[in-house]
């Protein structure tokens, strides 16, 4: 079908619309597609795109713009549920460890309390 041989709309020697497409497959797909600039209006090679082949060419390229969006939403989507994980993990992490901060610290304070009970009992 026409719309696979095209893979931009405008010609890219003269950013002008693709109207022709050289229906020999020998050559290079890029180099198929060509505007009215391109070639002279004798050569019997090319073959005039109608209208609604030009139709089918714009569907397509929105069809793959629109795949490669949700391709895009899919990949994003996926790098913020492993970034939310990792940054859970992380925050889980870090409370573990300030939670056996302060239970040492409580420990400290306790024996230190009870090194100043003791003291004040002894000069008591």
């Amino acid at each position: 079908m026409i719309q696979s041989f095209v893979s931009n709309v405008n010609c890219q020697n003269h950013n002008q619309p693709i109207t022709y497409i050289d229906i020999k497959k020998e050559k290079l797909i890029n180099n198929r597609a060509k505007c009215l600039n391109c070639i002279p209006l004798n050569d019997a090679k090319f073959k005039k795109l109608k209208e609604d082949e030009k139709q089918q060419i714009r569907n397509y390229r929105k069809n793959k713009i629109y795949d490669f969006l949700e391709f895009k939403k899919v990949v994003i989507h996926q790098l913020s549920e492993s970034i939310s994980q990792s940054l859970n993990e992380i925050s889980k992490q870090i409370n573990e460890r300030i939670e056996k901060i302060v239970g040492v610290i409580q420990q400290a304070q306790s024996v230190q309390w009870q090194l100043n009970i003791n003291e004040y009992l002894t000069i008591s």
